[in-house]
């Protein structure tokens, strides 16, 4: 561990024909030092690794060392972390509850009240309807508000929603406007501008043929999505079934049909040329193309905040292959590599004692009954407009794509 220590300290400051490129030409950006002499010493002593005699480290293992190692490398600098949402914040599919979610909703309102930004950085993409991204956040925004999260704390509290497109920030209104309007004090408002309707459209277009010859190829009873900045299939239900008698995927596609293609998918695109990034995907459920990826996101929010890519990290668990859409986020961020929000709130744990702060449960601590859920004002400076839905099966229509929006130019 020293050695490998040694060489990656070496990278960072000599990443072209450092000895580590050398070793492995596939190394990515780094952006801090790692401290992996001291997160083995303490793994190690918890769980004995060395001690075995049979069974060698796993990769789960190796996970959990290195996101120790990034852990003790970014406590002390650290000014901003974001999250992906399924699977790192709640479970897939889920949302962010009030009944099973208090010791985490706690260690990020710990977060924010220690001076450091919070976003979470999600493939959903809802225009216009910041009360969708409220609904997977219940069990959090519910949190800050009944703990009465000071306003500086939730300014620097974001929502980033299709991987980069849409942008909202948290904010809060006087007690009398929230009375008259029963909409409670703490409440999301849409921050970004919109996108040109011509620029994506050829990544649309790749996309969505890419997407009808693979589920025509392998027999998917799925339904092929359009959204105004993302293309995807589903499963089709039903009528998918009747609609194609000899096939699988009605209720739920195996990961092996979605990995091929969201593969697929990204060969298409590469074929075609296109002048945007995107961010294709297995999504756990679906495959999504979308336009944009969260380094951009994660990069705008570094020049919104102020703050290096050394100071940050980002907290997820689709990096285990480019079809991962946390994959992206490497290029400007350190990240950590989870596998479910338990194991979120075990690094939020560690990260908040590293920086000396106590993550222990308050005595009698219980989640104050729910009062009048968050509403949203919608602030869209953008050219006035459609409000999106969450998008049609593509026999109902095609959706726009977008430009890129300015504060993603910066």
């Amino acid at each position: 561990m020293s050695m490998v220590e040694t060489l990656v300290a070496e990278h960072l400051s000599k990443s072209e024909g450092s000895r580590l490129q050398r070793l492995v030409p596939s190394i990515g950006r780094m952006h801090t030092p790692l401290a992996l002499v001291e997160a083995f010493g303490v793994y190690d002593a918890k769980y004995a690794l060395t001690r075995r005699t049979h069974v060698p480290p796993s990769e789960d293992e190796v996970r959990h060392i290195l996101n120790l190692a990034q852990i003790f490398s970014s406590a002390a600098g650290l000014q901003f972390i974001s999250f992906d949402g399924d699977e790192t914040l709640y479970a897939d599919g889920k949302n962010f509850a009030q009944s099973d979610a208090q010791k985490l909703a706690r260690y990020i309102e710990k977060l924010l009240s220690s001076g450091i930004g919070v976003a979470l950085v999600t493939a959903a993409g809802y225009k216009g309807a910041p009360e969708k991204y409220e609904t997977r956040l219940d069990g959090l925004l519910h949190y800050l508000a009944v703990h009465k999260v000071t306003d500086t704390a939730l300014e620097r509290f974001f929502v980033v929603g299709g991987e980069c497109n849409y942008l909202f920030e948290a904010v809060r209104v006087s007690a009398e406007v929230a009375a008259a309007d029963g909409r409670g004090e703490v409440r999301l408002r849409e921050a970004a501008d919109g996108w040109n309707e011509e620029a994506g459209w050829d990544e649309a277009e790749a996309s969505a043929a890419s997407l009808r010859a693979t589920a025509k190829e392998l027999g998917l009873r799925c339904n092929v999505v359009r959204k105004e900045r993302a293309v995807g299939i589903i499963p089709g239900g039903a009528a998918a079934k009747s609609r194609v008698p000899n096939g699988s995927g009605s209720r739920r596609m195996r990961r092996e049909v979605l990995d091929e293609a969201a593969l697929r998918l990204q060969e298409a695109l590469k074929q075609a040329d296109v002048r945007l990034p995107t961010c294709c995907f297995n999504g756990g459920s679906d495959v999504w193309c979308d336009l944009g990826n969260k380094a951009i996101g994660v990069l705008q929010l570094q020049r919104r905040l102020g703050v290096r890519s050394s100071q940050c990290l980002h907290v997820g668990d689709q990096f285990s292959t480019s079809i991962g859409n946390d994959y992206a986020a490497r290029l400007h961020t350190p990240t950590l590599w989870v596998a479910g929000p338990k194991e979120t709130q075990h690094v939020l744990k560690q990260l908040l004692e590293r920086r000396g702060i106590s993550a222990k449960t308050p005595k009698k601590a219980a989640w104050p009954p729910s009062t009048a859920r968050f509403s949203v004002f919608d602030a869209q400076r953008s050219r006035g407009a459609e409000e999106a839905g969450e998008g049609n099966a593509e026999a109902a229509g095609e959706g726009n794509a977008e430009a890129e929006p300015s504060w993603v130019r910066g």
